[in-house]
């Protein structure tokens, strides 16, 4: 979902599958947004960054919902998915990615935890008045609530106020909810994390 969808660079319309140092990563971004999901691996395989067209992983993660293994390989620039009496097989894209890990935060010291289903409902309802263009919805960080609020002038305002952990100084910040929406509908878990740094600089939302 996070993957671009402009033809400006191509590279990044396609998903980072990236094994390095006895891990696996997933990685998509379109330039405002980056999804990352990483585990573990069991067995070492050689470094390798592969470049995979969503719509590939939408088909194998479709077929292959109920398959305990699925058998993966790669050469030249086609990937296969096998497992049982199904195949998927996809061009990859060619690189390089962007480096990826420099748009990280690593210094991000404000940290609200907040229950995901709460937050989600209040920000679809902000969500419903904010700005077509933007979507934009603004969050005020502080100690136990976070208050999201909208300003429209063809539509009026309006702010909810949701229950959160916080530890920081207070903090008023901005973001597209669609993107926020888009991100809470694919994360597990109960309760949610956010850190921030400043208004202008990225966070890092995590189960």
């Amino acid at each position: 979902y996070a993957a671009s969808t402009s033809a400006d660079r191509p590279v990044l319309q396609g998903v980072l599958w990236q094994f390095k140092d006895g891990a696996m990563r997933m990685v998509a971004t379109d330039g405002h947004r980056l999804a990352l999901r990483g585990i573990t691996l069991e067995n070492e395989i050689a470094p390798v960054d592969l470049i995979v067209p969503p719509k590939v992983l939408a088909q194998v993660a479709r077929l292959f919902a109920n398959e305990e293994f699925v058998e993966i390989g790669w050469t030249g620039n086609h990937i296969g998915f096998r497992a049982g009496n199904n195949l998927v097989v996809g061009t990859l894209a060619s690189g390089p990615y962007p480096h990826y890990e420099m748009v990280i935060p690593r210094e991000n010291d404000r940290i609200a935890r907040f229950n995901k289903d709460a937050f989600v409902a209040a920000l679809r309802r902000m969500d419903v008045i904010s700005p077509d263009s933007t979507h934009k919805v603004r969050f005020d960080f502080e100690e136990g609530k976070v208050t999201l609020s909208v300003e429209t002038p063809d539509l009026g305002g309006g702010h909810e106020v949701v229950e959160a952990e916080w530890q920081g100084t207070p903090l008023s910040i901005a973001f597209n909810a669609g993107y926020l929406l888009d991100l809470f509908r694919r994360l597990d878990g109960e309760t949610m994390q956010a850190t921030f740094k400043a208004s202008d600089r990225p966070a890092i939302f995590r189960p």
